[in-house]
C-alpha cells in the first residue's frame, strides 16, 4: 500500500495558522485596551469638567430652591472668581 499524496508543505500551513478562540482574545484584549484608553482621556477633558461643574450648579439650585420653600424664607447664593457659596448651608464650591 502507498502512502497519500501529500503537497510539499501541508505540516508548516498547519502550525502557522491561528485557532478561532486565539483571535477572539485577541480581539477581546485590543477592545478592551482601546476602551480603556479611551475612556482615561474622556475623563479629565474640559469639556466634562465643565459638564460635572454644571451638573452640580443645577443641583445646588435645586436644593436651595426647596430649603427656601420649605422654610418660607430667601436663601441667598454667592458667587465668587472660582466657584459659589451659600453660607446659610455650609455650601462652599471652589
Amino acid at each position: 500500500m502507498g502512502k497519500t499524496p501529500t503537497f510539499a508543505g501541508a505540516e508548516t500551513a498547519r502550525q502557522r495558522g491561528y485557532t478561532l478562540t486565539e483571535m477572539l482574545v485577541a480581539v477581546a484584549i485590543i477592545a478592551f485596551a482601546t476602551l480603556a484608553s479611551a475612556s482615561a482621556m474622556m475623563a479629565g477633558s474640559p469639556e466634562r469638567i465643565v459638564d460635572r461643574a454644571a451638573d452640580a450648579l443645577v443641583l445646588d439650585l435645586k436644593r436651595l430652591r426647596l430649603q427656601a420653600e420649605l422654610n418660607g424664607a430667601p436663601v441667598s447664593l454667592e458667587g465668587h472668581a472660582h466657584g459659589y457659596a451659600a453660607p446659610a448651608f455650609d455650601l462652599d464650591r471652589r
